[in-house]
């Protein structure tokens, strides 16, 4: 049997956990500069209103998207490494490429939404007219993001099965990842971006960092 070095788990948690500080940084940004439901329930209009008063908060929710992403690619690459190690190479492999596959679509919708709505945010502050090509981009970033969303959240399923059947780090982080993941699904399905926001998935990574630190 392969011994799983506990300082590589430790290791991989510790980048997971690194999650945590900044959703609450970005949950301090979209408070302070009110990018909250309200906001995403507004009109376009409203919404290039909203975001030419306050670009730079903007900007920085976009920066801080990817920087979590960066971090939770990262520590769950690690972990597929060590579930891998301690048996279910199959199922760390599928879910990690699931995962990375998502992961590009997310960068896809962020690209697509944060830097062209800045743009069009100036246009509409300056000319009093919303550019005609927001709307498709805008289009394609919800169908970029609900792949997202889908993807990982199946990789969450295959990883937490795989910790279920291994037990590494803990069965318990096994059947809160397979939840997290499902629900999210569902949620897609029932109401897109209702009950599977972009930052459900991430909760899972702050789950499993928790239990391979202690594990």
């Amino acid at each position: 049997m392969i011994q799983i070095d506990p300082t590589d788990a430790r290791l991989a948690g510790f980048i997971l956990l690194l999650l945590v500080p900044l959703l609450v940084a970005d949950v301090v940004i979209e408070a302070r500069a009110r990018f909250t439901g309200a906001f995403w329930a507004s009109e376009r209009d409203r919404k290039l209103e909203h975001i030419a008063d306050h670009s730079r908060p903007w900007v920085w929710l976009g920066i801080g998207l990817i920087v979590m992403l960066a971090a939770a690619t990262a520590g769950l690459s690690a972990f597929s490494v060590l579930l891998g190690q301690a048996g279910e190479g199959a199922l760390a492999a599928a879910a990690l490429g699931s995962f990375l596959l998502g992961t590009l679509g997310f960068v896809a919708a962020i690209s697509l939404q944060f830097g062209p709505s800045g743009v069009a945010a100036r246009v509409r502050r300056d000319t009093g007219a919303t550019p005609g090509w927001l709307e498709p981009m805008w289009t394609a970033a919800s169908w970029a993001e609900t792949s997202y969303i889908i993807l990982a959240s199946l990789a969450y399923v295959a990883w937490g099965v795989g910790m279920v059947k291994s037990g590494f780090p803990a069965t318990w982080a096994g059947w809160a990842s397979i939840a997290v993941g499902g629900l999210s699904v569902i949620g897609v399905a029932i109401a897109p971006f209702r009950l599977g926001f972009p930052q459900l998935p991430l909760l899972v990574p702050i789950v499993l960092g928790v239990a391979l630190v202690i594990s």
